[in-house]
Order: structure tokens, then C-alpha cells, then sequence
């Protein structure tokens, strides 16, 4: 065994360590991990877009359970809105990115230097896929457990901080993702102040322009002000078809009234 496969085979066996997936086969794992682009390069006749298929359904399934006993009292529109929210394949790219999937991923020469690692919609992709492996060899039971406490409850508790904090960058680097095919870009361009109280001046690029500038005495705020001024310059040029722009932290899990989006999918 190569240097390479050593370190991805102990990586594998971290991961499995991590999110409670001893049980599962390294083979079943590889192949949830399989991109087309690396499947076609290397001529064989399976990658993961079934198992993504599958997951998908499961992970729909299973957040559906999860949010209908964990507000009883809210009405129908408002846990599908919460449903598309949570299972939309830029939040579990989120998930994905959270739990280290991206080094895993067996990618195609031209999907990973287009930074495929790092790309949400990759990422998200894996994870339905992971879970439709999981479903094949433990069941309902088995999986839901793995996808409540691994998925859903980290999810959860990522769009309420939303809420709180207002994630702008998160909807910014949704948008751009889904739109642009590539992450922003922030640069700080002017310090000032005393030491005890430093502003700090920022600006965001998507694919080399410069989508807007802001300040903050803490480089992270700055970041994230920019974000949320880029973000209301794209609703503004009306380059927003989708819902990714509208992925701000006032539609995470406030103002869920009217009616449900008819695409419930998260593909």
C-alpha cells in the first residue's frame, strides 16, 4: 500500500471512529465516497449517485420524524419550509464540510483541481451518499440513529446560531457555489485605530470582482458584513434566481409562514 492510500485508509478508519460507522465495510464507505468524475477515469462501472439517490430519501425521511416531534405545535407549511431548509444539499455540504468528508472524497483529476474538496454541493452529495450506505447495511433504525445525531441535531443547532448571529457568509458562499461555481474571497485592505481598538476593512470578491467592502473591530465581523452587503447588492441586480440568496439568517428558522415551496427536494 502506497503512502497515499496509508494515510486515506487511516483517515477512513478516523472518520468511522468519529461519527459511529465502525460496522460499516471499508468497501461500502469507498463506494459512497466515489465521484463519477474518478469512476469514469478510472473506467468503472460504479460510483455513488445511487447511494446519493437513496440518501437523500433517507435523510428527507428521517428529518421530517425529527421535526414533527420537536415542535408540536408548529403547522404543516411551516415544518416543510424548515424540512427544504435543513435538507438542502448547500446546508448538508455544510455538514459535510464539518465532519471532514472532503479529504475522503475519490475525485477525478479535473473535479479535484477544481477544488472539488471544498465545494458544498460535492460535499453534500457524499453525505446523502454515506447515509444511503449506511441505510443499505443497517436499516431504518440503525441509520436514523446515525442521522439524528450526526446530521439533523448538528444541523439544527446550526441554524438557530444562524439566526442568531446572522451567517451571512454561509448564504453568500451558498449563492456563489451555486451560481459561480467558486468560494468568495475575503481581503483585509486597511487596519486602523490603537492596538486597543483596531478597525479592520474588508473586501469581498466571487471570481475576481469585488462584490462589496465593510468594517468592524473584529476581522470576522468585517467578513461577514461585507458578505451580508454583497448578498443584498445580488437581490438588488436581480441575480438572485434560486432560493441561495435568500439563504441569510432571517430564513433559517424565523418568518416561517405561507405557503411551502413546491420543490421539497434537496437535489
Amino acid at each position: 500500500m502506497s503512502d497515499k492510500a496509508s494515510a486515506r485508509s487511516a483517515l477512513l478508519n478516523q472518520f468511522k471512529i468519529n461519527f459511529d460507522l465502525d460496522d460499516l465495510p471499508d468497501e461500502k464507505l469507498d463506494l459512497a465516497l466515489t465521484h463519477s468524475s474518478h469512476a469514469y477515469e478510472r473506467g468503472m462501472a460504479r460510483n455513488n449517485e445511487r447511494l446519493e439517490f437513496l440518501g437523500d430519501a433517507v435523510i428527507g425521511l428521517i428529518a421530517a420524524d425529527y421535526l414533527f416531534h420537536d415542535d408540536t405545535g408548529a403547522v404543516e407549511g411551516v415544518l416543510t419550509k424548515r424540512r427544504a431548509r435543513l435538507v438542502s444539499r448547500a446546508l448538508l455540504g455544510r455538514r459535510g464540510e464539518d465532519m471532514g468528508i472532503g479529504p475522503l472524497l475519490l475525485l477525478g483529476h479535473g473535479e479535484a483541481a477544481g477544488g472539488g474538496r471544498a465545494k458544498r454541493s460535492v460535499l453534500g452529495s457524499a453525505l446523502e451518499s454515506i447515509t444511503g450506505a449506511v441505510f443499505g447495511h443497517r436499516g431504518y433504525e440503525g441509520t436514523a440513529l446515525f442521522v439524528r445525531r450526526h446530521i439533523v441535531e448538528p444541523l439544527m443547532g446550526k441554524l438557530r446560531d444562524d439566526t442568531l448571529h446572522g451567517d451571512y457568509k454561509s448564504g453568500l458562499q451558498e449563492w456563489s457555489q451555486s451560481k459561480r461555481d467558486c468560494v468568495p474571497t475575503y481581503r483585509v485592505v486597511e487596519e486602523s485605530g490603537p492596538a486597543h481598538a483596531r478597525q479592520f476593512r474588508v473586501e469581498v470578491q466571487i471570481d475576481g470582482e469585488i462584490m462589496a467592502e465593510a468594517s468592524g473591530n473584529r476581522i470576522q465581523r468585517a467578513q461577514n458584513e461585507a458578505a451580508r452587503i454583497a448578498l443584498e447588492k445580488i437581490r438588488g441586480s436581480g441575480d438572485d434566481s434560486g432560493d441561495d440568496a435568500d439563504s441569510g439568517p432571517g430564513n433559517a428558522m424565523e418568518g416561517e409562514t405561507g405557503d411551502a415551496p413546491s420543490d421539497q427536494s434537496s437535489s
